[in-house]
């Protein structure tokens, strides 16, 4: 947004040269602050909003979470310092003709050539507006709902007064037409919801197949289209990205719901209903003895449940939609393919990984999988899910945010036939993958989940865990995976404090065995992930004749080339005397054993501090031939090769 804030002072300039055109007024003392009130009070909000997950980055891939496009937040902010009302047409002329005109574009886009609609609050109220009109229009009959379908349905049926019924899902959590017509035999239906792409696992109800059913049994079709409704654009490529025939017959349903604050790029809320029929809205007719005079035409209020409603919202739609058209292969098809691509790119990984399954593969943009390592019981998948869950959130220099989702087992069984029920339920990890950003940085995500996936889930020597004593906000020890979370948090938390004495071993090794008139000298620590893993210890050094020489970072001595500070041409690496690299070398292997030490010797502190129980496990320190394991409970070594000290 930063960088933006020009473009927006330019609008925000220009609706004040608008205010301006009436007679200047002097603020009411009221509302005047004292000097440093405002920035006061706007600190404290921002210290107060850090307590937040990074909806806004690709480490974020849980909830159907993310902020609006700047040129959303930029159209909404200048439309706030009118602060219209799209209620009435007196209370937001302009913005009432940008709804009307936005919500014609998302009527087009569904085929609803002749509709009535308006945006609202949120998917929610439009669903609600729906399910209303459907008991008006049917007051004697249900209204059936897949067991997938959002978990609203059945508290609006409550509110409106509607009998609702559940109809069972498939084993890919669609509506099943088969159980649709089972229900109606029991219960006659008047409307039936569907939905192209459920908020759970992203499942495309088959739309084309209800509308067959429903027309030969006189039962409406409402689509609730909330999540999944943009890829209606997708449905028109060539090829088409997705299965178009779900997508396409909702020109043929009577109404239907989209948000566009989830893949429409705009700010929370913004809800839209639309209906293939017009005259429903004689379901709507009221008056007010005080809003509806100032136009014989259509107030946006009379078509609607809701009274107030940011007339903000209709601006920054409608703005949206005129730099991101509504079209497959430029404006916002690209956005949504990206989407696509990055949670079947995921979803490919995960397949293929032997630490983790997947349990849907995504239609549109959500996978759901779980972890193996504690085993195929229902209630291991569900422990280990919460735990990774946690450490990926909490991870101190990466963390990754995903969502979870408890599945039954009807979901599961035919997708993972090898989970073993001990309970009816189990716990899945869930990524909705809503920002195009997510594509970038797939094989990041996986690798982050696979660090924690892909650990033992108990190092072999563990036996029964020791209660730990007693501390502040410790929790207590369930099991070898709980032991190596909670080991995991330790380490990580209390690093930093490891970093200064490490650091200053190394640099009288390297004074030892590299004299600084030879080179300087730089350090690099980071958090190793895990004992044997790389101890991410960097070493640069700088020539007292300016040679720059790349990194060691574990993986062995990388540098090529070094450079001449001063005038930058690339110098061969073979260009340094054999004595100098020799010199770094031998430094670097005594760097590496000793860091190694520190680091497993602090590990094994954290490990008894966490309740661990004494065990031996291999550890890899310094160079290839330094193989070593450690005795957890006496914390010393046990050298089975080691280099002697030079």
């Amino acid at each position: 947004m930063l960088d933006h804030l020009a473009q927006l002072e330019r609008g925000l300039l220009a609706i004040h040269e608008w205010q301006t055109r009436w007679a200047e007024f002097p603020t009411a003392a009221s509302l005047q602050l004292p000097d440093g009130a405002i920035d006061e009070a706007l600190g404290e909000l921002a210290r107060r909003l850090r307590d937040n997950y990074p909806f806004h980055h690709p480490a974020y891939a849980g909830q159907m979470q993310k902020p609006p496009h700047p040129v959303a937040m930029m159209a909404y902010a200048m439309a706030m310092q009118i602060n219209p009302n799209n209620h009435a047409l007196d209370g937001g002329p302009a913005t009432a003709e940008l709804e009307r005109e936005a919500v014609a574009k998302l009527a087009q886009m569904f085929g609803f050539p002749d509709h009535l609609g308006h945006l609202t609050s949120a998917g929610t109220t439009a669903n609600m507006e729906a399910l209303w009109v459907a008991r008006k229009l049917h007051p004697d009959k249900a209204i059936a709902y897949s067991s997938q379908a959002h978990y609203t349905h059945p508290r609006i049926g409550e509110v409106i007064g509607a009998k609702m019924v559940e109809v069972p899902a498939d084993a890919q959590g669609k509506l099943s037409v088969r159980a649709l017509e089972e229900v109606h035999r029991q219960t006659p239906i008047g409307t039936v919801v569907v939905t192209p792409g459920t908020t759970g696992i992203g499942a495309i109800d088959p739309i084309h197949e209800v509308v067959a059913w429903a027309k030969a049994h006189g039962v409406r079709v409402h689509v609730d289209a909330a999540y999944g409704g943009f890829y209606m654009l997708l449905a028109e490529t060539e090829p088409p990205v997705i299965d178009p025939a779900p997508f396409r017959a909702i020109a043929d349903c009577d109404s239907v719901v989209i948000d566009p604050h989830k893949h429409g790029l705009q700010p929370y809320g913004c809800g839209c209903i639309i209906f293939k029929d017009p005259t429903v809205g004689r379901f709507y007719k009221h008056d007010s003895p005080y809003t509806y005079f100032t136009s014989d035409e259509l107030h946006l209020g009379e078509i609607s449940l809701e009274c107030s409603r940011a007339g903000a919202a209709a601006a920054a739609l409608w703005t949206t939609l005129r730099v991101f058209p509504l079209a497959p292969n430029h404006g916002l098809g690209p956005v949504l393919k990206a989407c696509r691509r990055a949670a079947v790119a995921w979803a490919n990984l995960v397949d293929a990984s032997p630490h983790l399954h997947l349990v849907t593969p995504p239609e549109l943009d959500i996978l759901t999988f779980f972890p193996t390592g504690a085993g195929w019981k229902a209630s291991a998948i569900s422990t280990e899910t919460e735990q990774i869950f946690q450490l990926l959130m909490n991870d101190p220099q990466e963390p990754v945010y995903l969502a979870k989702m408890v599945l039954p087992r009807a979901l599961v069984e035919q997708r993972a036939p090898k989970v073993e029920w001990d309970q009816p339920t189990v716990t899945v990890l869930r990524s909705c993958l809503l920002k195009p950003e997510h594509e970038m940085v797939v094989p990041w995500l996986h690798s982050r989940v696979e660090r924690y996936a892909g650990q033992p889930d108990d190092w072999g020597g563990v036996a029964a865990v020791v209660p730990a004593a007693p501390k502040p906000k410790m929790k207590s020890l369930t099991g070898p995976l709980s032991l190596k979370a909670e080991w995991q948090f330790l380490v990580e938390r209390y690093f930093d404090k490891l970093r200064a004495p490490m650091i200053d071993e190394m640099k009288a090794i390297m004074a030892r065995d590299y004299h600084p008139d030879v080179a300087l000298l730089d350090f690099e620590v980071s958090y190793p992930y895990g004992v044997g893993a790389d101890l991410g210890v960097k070493l640069y050094t700088l020539g007292r004749d300016g040679w720059l020489v790349c990194a060691e970072d574990g993986q062995g001595f990388s540098g090529s080339q070094a450079l001449v500070a001063d005038v930058n041409p690339v110098i061969p690496l073979d260009a340094m005397s054999p004595e100098r690299f020799q010199a770094l070398n031998d430094a670097l292997e005594d760097t590496y054993e000793v860091t190694g030490k520190y680091l497993i010797d602090w590990f094994a502190d954290c490990w008894q501090a966490a309740g661990g129980a004494s065990a031996k496990l291999p550890a890899f320190v310094g160079f290839a031939d330094d193989e070593e394991s450690l005795d957890l409970k006496r914390q010393k070594w046990v050298e089975d090769m080691a280099r002697q000290p030079v």
